[in-house]
């Protein structure tokens, strides 16, 4: 569980940054 956490994280982190540069 704590490892699918993780990737949530980074996830979230990733699409943001896309997100941000998109915008």
């Amino acid at each position: 569980m704590g490892s699918f956490d993780t990737s949530r994280s980074f996830l979230f982190i990733f699409a943001g940054r896309i997100k941000r540069g998109l915008t």
